[in-house]
């Protein structure tokens, strides 16, 4: 931000099934986090299937690292910290923010929070073999990785902190059921959340911020971090 800073710090991670996308996905709502005084990481990872979990985690680890061993001259505020992602990313982005490294808050677009969930419940084959998406991604069916399967599942990993979840009702790559367990969970143990469905909308709603959807997962998305950082 042009703000003398320090800045809080928001993570952001890209979708693609783990196997595609990168930082310079989608970058309307981080260029709008800026002018809003937030600073912005967007960040990179080693896909699948050339490289499986956990090989995304440690590159995230590392890059939240270098942020803050950078911080001074970054002028980053390293207690208030919150991740961001869409679909896959946002699959990363909680397991980074529950699990492996400190942060205030999660903020996560149509989020699998479940893989083993997922892998019983797949997307249309016709849009995206999601099966062979995981498989990929953990090495194998849960029969043959199912320490991989529970390791990576947000829904049942780590200490949760504040999160916000948004999913579109029409979403069918990733089902709304992923975000409401995980709101289910968050609910149970007294974490702050909030999910905002969205009747009419598709996976990738949130990308033209003009749009009915993207007005509305924006705005969602700026109070709750104005709330949390």
């Amino acid at each position: 931000p042009a703000t003398g800073g320090p800045s809080p710090l928001v993570l952001v991670v890209h979708g693609g099934s783990w196997a595609r996308g990168s930082r310079k996905d989608f970058a309307g709502l981080n260029h709008l986090l800026v002018e809003r005084g937030w600073a912005v990481a967007s960040l990179d990872y080693r896909l699948a299937p050339q490289h499986r979990f956990p090989a995304a985690s440690e590159d995230l680890d590392r890059a939240y690292d270098w942020l803050m061993e950078h911080s001074h001259e970054l002028k980053i505020e390293t207690s208030r910290v919150a991740w961001l992602g869409r679909s896959a990313g946002a699959h990363l982005a909680l397991l980074q923010a529950y699990q492996r490294r400190p942060s205030r808050a999660a903020v996560a677009f149509y989020p699998p929070t479940d893989l083993l969930w997922s892998y019983q419940h797949p997307s249309n084959p016709r849009v995206l073999d999601s099966c062979a998406a995981i498989r990929d991604f953990l090495g194998g069916s849960p029969q043959e990785q199912p320490e991989a399967y529970q390791q990576s599942s947000p829904l049942v990993q780590g200490r949760p902190v504040p999160t916000l979840m948004l999913h579109g009702l029409r979403g069918g790559l990733v089902y709304p059921e992923q975000s409401r367990r995980l709101a289910q969970r968050l609910e149970a143990e007294g974490v702050a959340h909030e999910l905002l469905e969205i009747p009419w909308a598709n996976h990738g709603c949130d990308i033209h911020l003009a749009g009915p959807s993207g007005q509305l997962t924006t705005l969602a998305v700026l109070r709750f971090l104005e709330r949390w950082l």
